[in-house]
Formats: C-alpha cells, sequence, structure tokens
C-alpha cells in the first residue's frame, strides 16, 4: 500500500508524452496496442499522452534514410513539440 498522496508522489507539475513509432507493415492497426501502452505508460507517470507521429512501411535499419519526407515530418513534429512546451511554460 502506498502511504503518500498522489500530490506528494509526484516530482514535476505532470509532462507530456509523444510517441514516435516505426513499422514495417502498413495495417490500418498496426499501431494501436503501442498507443494503448503508451497512454497508460504516460497516464502512470501522471504525464498526458499529446501526440504521436506513425511511419509506416519502414522494414529494415536504415531504410528511413530513403524516405526524406519522414525525416522532413519528424523534424517538424519535433519542433512542434518544442514551440509547444514554450508557449505553455513546459521547458522553465
Amino acid at each position: 500500500m502506498l502511504t503518500k498522496t498522489k500530490e506528494q508522489r509526484k516530482t514535476y507539475d505532470s509532462g507530456r508524452g509523444y510517441l514516435i513509432i516505426v513499422g514495417a507493415t502498413s495495417g490500418k492497426s498496426l499501431f494501436d496496442g503501442a498507443v494503448l501502452t503508451a497512454r497508460y505508460f504516460y497516464d502512470a507517470l501522471d504525464m498526458s499522452y499529446e501526440d504521436a507521429m506513425f511511419v509506416r512501411k519502414v522494414d529494415k535499419k536504415g531504410a528511413i534514410l530513403e524516405h526524406s519526407e519522414f525525416l522532413d515530418e519528424s523534424f517538424q513534429f519535433g519542433v512542434s513539440i518544442v514551440k509547444n512546451g514554450q508557449k505553455e511554460g513546459v521547458n522553465e
């Protein structure tokens, strides 16, 4: 049994969780399990699950380098995460 309250267990004022995941196939439900796992993981850490980026049809090591659109998209995803955090004081 935990003797500390939820507030006492918190180290930080919550947080935000993001997910970038790559899969070899193109199935519609390919990432459903990973998203559910991430949601529970972040919830256990008192964080919110904010957003995710999914990359399909990348099936071997280094193959992502053949898809510049995914590299550009992932860079923009990272930039948007940082900008959103700065606007709302997450990085203070």
